[in-house]
């Protein structure tokens, strides 16, 4: 596995390499867990990336479990302790970007149609 830690020395990449040249990478960047995956399905590379937004900012959290096991989570990139931060969407696309699937609050909804 791979860490990369910004100059806060905050958690901010973690890179898991497989067998066969696949891999797993999550990134926090801002409010954003961004987190892609490359796998072999019917001897073709394919790959999701899912984005989940938060109502803050962000940094990695890296907790090994048992054997090679482990839990990758966002916490707040503010608090002092470990704080889960609130989620307000989720969108998961495959190898060329197309959404599959996503979530969002019906809050941010209900907040956008009354702006308009």
């Amino acid at each position: 596995m791979i860490f990369v830690y910004d100059k806060n020395n905050d958690l901010k990449i973690v890179a898991k390499f497989h067998k066969k040249s696949l891999a797993i990478f999550y990134m926090a960047e801002g409010k954003n867990l961004i987190s892609i995956e490359f796998f072999k399905e019917k001897n073709k590379l394919n790959a999701r990336k899912v984005i989940t937004t938060f109502e803050e900012n962000v940094k990695l959290w890296f907790s090994p479990l048992e054997r090679y096991e482990y839990l990758i989570r966002a916490i707040s990139k503010e608090s002092d302790c470990i704080k889960f931060p609130n989620q307000t969407s989720r969108i998961e696309s495959d190898f060329d970007g197309t959404p599959k699937l996503f979530t969002i609050k019906s809050s941010i909804i209900d907040r956008l149609i009354g702006k308009n």
